[in-house]
């Protein structure tokens, strides 16, 4: 048996990280692959408990689910994780770019590697999220 309260509770504190995350990506800072990788190993966490939880959701009977709110969608997070990791990417090709052309090197293929984790964040975050997900 599921605890709707319990759950209530789970849903409302994952819709709160959700709407954090949102918030720390629109700050005004310099974006690296040092500051992204926290926050795309945060994202998985979030999508994972998102996903958790929209199943247990489900198993909350249909007279009783309309009471409980959706989960929100991960996809604003996504874009601007997408837009900070490509804001780095111009950065770090850019001549502005403090490093040597080596660090270049290595900064340009971790947020290439961060790009393709985000991908597939991406798709799994569309397994849970439903209606406009709000």
């Amino acid at each position: 048996m599921v605890n709707v309260e319990e759950l209530r509770a789970q849903i409302a504190g994952a819709n709160l990280a959700i709407r954090a995350m949102e918030a720390e990506l629109d700050e005004d800072r310099h974006w690296n692959s040092q500051h992204l990788l926290p926050l795309v190993d945060r994202l998985a966490r979030l999508i994972t408990r998102a996903n958790d939880l929209a199943l247990i959701r489900e198993l909350i009977p249909d007279r009783q689910r309309p009471a409980i709110s959706r989960i929100r969608s991960q996809q604003t997070s996504i874009s601007q994780l997408a837009a900070r990791i490509s804001q780095a990417r111009s950065f770090t090709g850019s001549s502005d770019f403090p490093g040597s052309e080596a660090q270049r090197l290595t900064e340009l293929k971790r947020l290439d590697e961060l790009s393709r984790t985000l991908v597939r964040l991406a798709v799994g975050s569309g397994q849970w999220a439903a209606g406009d997900g709000r």
